[in-house]
């Protein structure tokens, strides 16, 4: 994942300003509105291209999904529903599809059971104070 940002704190705007001011913009402006608005717009582009030019950052995205919330319940429920699929497509018996969809539901139930246990403590712990816990509904509400 990449992005591209403009670092204005290290721009010395005396310097921007002082170029701006010695630019055709000052020196020869244009008689329209619309024609000033474009050599505004062009002037000022390559002023900040000069002083702050576009940067570019790159970040790795993981490729692996953040499971910390999972209970081992939740775990050892999803790892008995993968077992549990393995032997019905082996067999492709009736009893086994059976087994393996009941094995479904559980797993889901342990899984929601998890996820909500884990958001409900975070919001419990940052409960004395009321920034801390309106951020972590926000974070829960942004991870879920």
């Amino acid at each position: 994942m990449s992005y591209k940002f403009l670092c204005l704190k290290k721009v010395n705007w005396a310097k921007f300003e002082a170029n701006l001011q010695h630019s055709e913009l000052f020196i020869q402006p244009v008689v329209t509105a619309d024609e000033f608005a474009v050599q505004l717009h062009q002037i000022t582009s390559k002023l900040l291209d000069v002083h702050c030019p576009l940067q570019e950052r790159r970040r790795l995205a993981s490729s692996r999904r953040d499971y910390r919330w999972l209970s081992a319940a939740a775990k050892d429920a999803k790892r008995e529903r993968r077992r549990l699929e393995r032997k019905w497509q082996s067999t492709q018996r009736v009893d086994h599809y059976v087994a393996y969809r009941k094995s479904c539901h559980v797993a889901i139930k342990a899984i929601v059971d998890s996820r909500g246990q884990f958001y409900n403590e975070r919001i419990e712990a940052a409960s004395n104070d009321s920034r801390r816990r309106w951020s972590a509904i926000r974070r829960s509400a942004s991870d879920y």
